[in-house]
């Protein structure tokens, strides 16, 4: 309905104890999606009952133009009302039922009436909802509190409503029930006026309305555009608020000075009237005049405070008050590891239907532990809930629970009497507590004043659920449990909460929180799969189980700061990795020579140079993988590896990498539990309890130093932010591609989480999703991070400082800062060695030749005097004595210069390749042409065409397909669809893993044999730039990765292909080389086409582009044979 609409004039209301909510309020909202955000208690629940007709207005009228639907917040979580009662269907499928079946009475017409589809019309608004499991004579008992929403949402659309008010439509959701219903409201055309705390409900609004006592406010655009606005608004009230306060002091100051001017002035007629003797009358008028004058420009300037005053005041109620709530968790007095509940089979059944899966849930709290219960709406949460507070009796199963008060926040917060104030209900749950102590605890949950007294029947949703918390957490005595089914615990508009823990390590709350809140899948939620839970402790494969609705056991973390989705850690102090002059040789080849290295906390020190310098080697030194020839290596005994090739057998299941990452944390865990059983049978008295607790101290400070109980969360946020969370924990290591096996290997290091990380070309085979997430966890790590890697932009966010292994004056040098600021200071230090050089080098040439001279070199010519007899030879002595001196100190000079010279600077690798690709014969500009390609998993791709000069980049997320395309462009896998290729075209194909059948032979003859010896001396390997002339005669397999794709590279080039195809080109290329080869792409005949993920040559690439999606189904990528020789 196009004039749908909602019309409010003059609308006050005031509730039954005098408390005003809106006075004189005046709006109108048009049709599209509206969100309305106010404070707590500012009454957003009470205007859409006031536009629903469920309240009266005090004064004025409310106008609904079409027809209306709305779904309060608090909806009936019970009862024996069925589905189709509740959707308001019930009556008309009765009559249908009844007219199939033959009764054609007229009441059954009449009650149809148009609706002949409503029960197609239903099921597909079910579904649309998620609830297409639901029947419709269901009871409304048997349902989740989630499922009830979307229910009541159901109904409200089947009437087909011109305008629809929602009040908090995502409550109790879980993430694919909000999902439907974004879904489901973006479709709707009518006028949508919503109250929400969901963020990104609200940023699916094209306006947001912010309501206030006596005016609401129209923002266009969505709710993180209203918030832009209001920041802005914001600054303009803040500086207004500031140029007040300096108007005020201004004016406050002139008016002091005016008043002590007008005493002076006073002070003075007086003393000058004495002196000059005028009679009284004319002394009494001048003075009179005087007072007058000095009262008028004091009224003046008191006048303008005022003013200024009251400008102070109305910038200052501009400014928006933060609230902030301030929580403390109450000292329990539970010793840490305590058993609070066990419960072993737990089954319920609900409607006659059982809850959880056959076998039942064994949950096992013990304190402290903070534990998140995630699932999906219906999975059973809050049943499990009941369970552990005795509130339900389980059908089968046996329960033991510790002695102390079980606190409960319900989905429906019904803990409190709705009669009574929020002040009688605190006295009722704290009678000990003075009062002023209760209006201060109170106080911070932002209830102040009058607020305090109001009933709790008269307080929001929001308001009800902080009067609860505070109701529970100051109760006396403290509980030993808290389970917690509700979401609103957060607001997006009205207040922050300030969480502390008063209690130590060993006496905590433990927590249970069943949220379902719309987390991604990076928060942790691990429902429906069983590998976080007890059976990957047996290190059993992981299964995900369709069957399993029960609850994934997510364990929380000990108290000692907030959990974050970042995979960081307190900062504890731990100690550096030292390495001391080490020297490691390779063959005859010294690859480190004196390398010292110092790595604190807190340093992530980027490792760089050309292929071959001896990156990788260090990092293996450093890791304790070789012992270097000589010098020393001291390391943290927490210390992880990533190596450039994974290590992991190719028969093993993903789930045995998972495992044993996620080992240690789990040791801890089980330690744990055995130690806390046997204190808890160990008497204080006895000998041996204190032995035990010390144990018990000690592993449990382990513990929190790797948070081990938050292992299995980490574990599936790391999957996640890696690309792998979809990929199933039985898959082996070898069906999974080059790049899903260097993602799991970085996965299970950050998952283990050592303190010390040593990482080796981490963002190879990374998309930029994956990168960007790396950097983020990378930068978070407060221990020590060595890392090599030739991916330019990954060093600019991660390093703080750098490493140059290439040849230098002095040795590596290390560099402050990221690669931007390595760069500059690089060149610079280039330019100092090289002037160096070259002024020593013209001294040694001057030394040389003056320790060459004798004085015949000095004198040729000098002939015999007659007379000079004897004194000849004298004479002659006296000058070869002098000559001999110069060439003995020359000789001597030249001989230190000679020790310790500066060494020659280092001519690095130029690429200097000629044509990469080669021209194509003439004829047709096509050389491939892809109509409908299909590789089943991996590719899908309507059509491509490849021209004879073409430049092509493939870009994607991991899994999209752009190995498996370069594949079938270079006919090594056949396709689905039609593939042409030119007639005799050529193709060169770069894989992502280089491979050599002979790693025995040279790298002269592995050259020579695979290009032939005409085309090896017609194009020496020497001359492309690409390897060095010492590496020629070392044995292929004992090359870097990196010198083996340039090596790859050499071959491919050398003999130009007419279709150049390269994988992952820069992936171990120095980052010098990786520029000068993207240089080389831009120019030249031929096509090439490059796959890659790298975020700088991205950036530069000038010719065409393609974007991959992957699709729904599982890919995997094309991982073909590498290059062969």
């Amino acid at each position: 309905m196009s004039d749908a609409a909602i019309v409010c004039s003059n609308l006050s209301f005031t509730w039954p104890d005098d408390t005003p909510v809106f006075h004189d309020l005046s709006f109108g909202v048009t049709p599209g999606r509206t969100g309305l955000v106010a404070p707590n208690g500012s009454g957003k629940s009470t205007l859409l009952k006031l536009i629903a007709g469920e309240l009266k207005p005090a004064t004025g009228t409310v106008s609904v133009r079409g027809t209306l639907g709305y779904l309060p917040q608090s909806l009936p979580l019970t009862g024996n009302l069925t589905v189709a009662e509740v959707l308001g269907v019930a009556e008309v499928i009765r009559a249908l039922d009844a007219v199939e079946s033959g009764d054609v009475g007229e009441e059954h017409f009449a009650t149809i009436g148009d609706d002949w589809d409503i029960e197609e019309r239903t099921r597909a608004q079910l579904d649309r909802l998620g609830l297409a499991d639901l029947t419709l004579d269901r009871s409304l008992s048997t349902l989740s509190g989630g499922q009830v929403v979307s229910l009541g949402l159901a109904a409200q659309l089947l009437k087909r409503p011109d305008v629809l008010l929602l009040d908090e439509p995502t409550n109790n959701l879980d993430l694919e029930a909000r999902h439907k219903l974004y879904d489901v409201l973006s479709d709707f055309n009518g006028c949508l006026l919503l109250v929400s705390h969901d963020r990104a409900l609200l940023d699916r609004m094209e306006r947001i309305a912010e309501l206030g006592s006596d005016e609401l406010r129209l923002y266009g655009g969505n709710f993180t555009e209203y918030e832009e606005a209001v920041r802005a608004e914001q600054e303009v009230a803040e500086k207004n608020v500031r140029n007040a306060e300096q108007e005020l002091k201004r004016e406050k100051r002139e008016l002091q000075q005016a008043r002590e001017r007008a005493e002076r002035r006073a002070s003075n007629a007086a003393r000058n009237l004495k002196n000059a003797g005028l009679p009284k009358i004319f002394a009494g008028n001048m003075k009179r005049g005087a007072q007058e004058a000095a009262g008028k420009s004091g009224t003046m300037h008191a006048s303008r405070v005022g003013e200024a005053k009251a400008r102070l005041d109305e910038a200052g109620r501009a400014l928006r008050e933060e609230q902030r709530l301030t929580l403390e968790l109450p000292d329990t007095q539970v010793p840490a590891g305590r058993n609070l509940f066990l419960g072993e089979g737990m089954q319920a059944r609900l409607g006659g239907k059982a809850v959880f899966a056959e076998s039942g849930v064994d949950l096992t709290i013990r304190g402290p532990e903070r534990i998140a219960l995630t699932g999906p709406n219906g999975a059973g949460k809050t049943t499990l809930m009941r369970l552990i507070t005795g509130d339900l009796a389980p059908d089968c199963g046996e329960i033991k629970r510790n002695d102390g008060r079980i606190a409960y926040l319900s989905q429906r917060l019904d803990l409190l009497d709705l009669d009574r104030t929020v002040a009688e209900n605190f006295a009722a749950f704290a009678p000990e507590r003075p009062e002023a102590e209760r209006m201060n605890l109170l106080a911070r949950f932002l209830f102040r004043g009058a607020r305090a007294h109001l009933p709790v029947g008269a307080l929001s949703g929001g308001e009800r659920l902080r009067a609860t918390l505070a109701c529970v957490l100051c109760a006396e005595p403290a509980p030993t449990c808290c389970c917690s089914t509700s979401r609103r615990t957060t607001s997006t508009w009205s207040a922050r909460a300030s969480w502390r823990a008063r209690s130590t390590p060993t006496r905590a709350l433990s927590w249970w929180s069943a949220m379902t809140s719309g987390s991604s899948p990076r928060s942790g939620s691990t429902a429906g799969c069983d590998w976080p839970t007890e059976r990957s402790r047996r290190r059993e494969p992981p299964r995900c189980d369709p069957s399993v609705r029960a609850v994934a056991r997510v364990r929380g973390r000990v108290p000692g700061g907030p959990t974050t989705d970042r995979i960081g850690r307190t900062p504890v102090p731990q100690p550096a990795l030292l390495a001391h002059d080490v020297v490691r040789s390779l063959g005859d080849r010294r690859v480190l020579d004196g390398v010292c290295l110092t790595a604190s906390p807190g340093h992530r020190i980027g490792l760089i140079g050309e292929n071959g310098v001896g990156k990788s080697t260090l990092l293996r030194v450093l890791a304790g993988v070789d012992e270097p020839d000589v010098g020393s290596v001291t390391r943290p005994g927490d210390l992880g590896f990533l190596h450039q090739e994974m290590p992991f057998d190719a028969d093993s299941p993903l789930a045995a990498v998972l495992d044993e990452a996620l080992r240690e944390a789990r040791e801890d865990l089980a330690e744990l539990d055995r130690l806390g059983e046997e204190l808890a049978r160990v008497p204080e008295g006895h000998p041996g309890h204190q032995e035990l607790l010390d144990a018990y101290g000690r592993r449990l400070e382990q513990a929190q130093d790797r948070e081990s109980w938050d292992a299995d969360r980490r574990a599936a946020l790391v999957l996640d932010g890696l690309g792998l969370g979809a990929v199933g924990h039985d898959r082996t290591l070898g069906s999974l591609s080059g790049g899903q096996r260097g993602r799991l290997a970085l996965a299970a290091l950050l998952v283990r989480r050592p303190s010390a990380l040593l990482l080796d070309e981490p963002t190879n085979h990374l998309d930029d999703g994956a990168a960007a997430f790396l950097e983020e966890q990378v930068r978070g790590l407060p221990g020590t991070v060595v890392l090599a890697s030739h991916d330019r932009a990954f060093l600019d966010a991660v390093c703080t400082d750098l490493i140059d292994l290439d040849p230098a004056v002095d040795g590596p040098v290390r560099y402050g800062g990221n690669y931007s600021a390595y760069l500059s200071e690089k060149r610079a230090e280039q330019e100092r060695w090289e002037r160096q050089y070259a002024e020593e080098q013209e001294e040694l040439a001057g030394l040389r030749h003056s320790a060459g001279v004798t004085a015949h070199l000095v004198a040729p010519d000098r002939g015999r005097r007659d007379n000079e007899k004897m004194g000849y030879g004298h004479r002659a002595g006296r000058v070869q004595n002098q000559i001999s001196r110069r060439v003995r100190n020359a000789t001597r000079r030249l001989e230190e210069l000679e020790r310790t010279q500066v060494a020659e600077p280092s001519r690095p690798l130029r690429f200097a390749a000629g044509d990469l690709a080669a021209r194509a014969e003439e004829g047709s500009q096509h050389l491939v042409s892809l109509r409908d390609v299909r590789v089943p998993g991996r590719l899908a791709l309507d059509g491509l065409e490849v021209t004879t000069t073409d430049r092509l980049l493939v870009t994607g997320g991991n899994g999209a397909g752009k190995s498996t395309l370069l594949a079938v462009l270079a006919g090594r896998l056949t396709a689905d669809g039609e593939v042409r290729r030119r007639r005799r075209l050529t193709v060169g194909l770069l894989t992502q893993d280089t491979v050599f059948e002979q790693p025995g032979r040279t790298v002269r003859d592995t050259y020579e044999l695979s290009l032939g010896l005409p085309r090896a001396e017609k194009v020496p390997l020497d001359s492309l730039g690409l390897m060095h002339e010492a590496d020629l005669d070392k044995p292929v397999g004992r090359l870097s990765v990196g010198q083996r794709r340039r090596l790859a590279l050499a071959l491919l080039v050398a003999r130009p292909p007419q279709l150049l195809l390269l994988d992952e080109p820069t992936n171990h290329l120095s980052p010098r080389l990786c520029d000068e080869l993207e240089e080389a792409l831009g120019t030249g005949p031929g096509a090439i086409v490059v796959a890659s993920h790298d975020r700088w040559l991205r950036r530069r690439w000038q010719g065409r582009e393609i974007r991959l999606k992957a699709g729904r189904g599982p890919r995997k990528e094309a991982e073909p044979a590498g290059f062969h020789a």
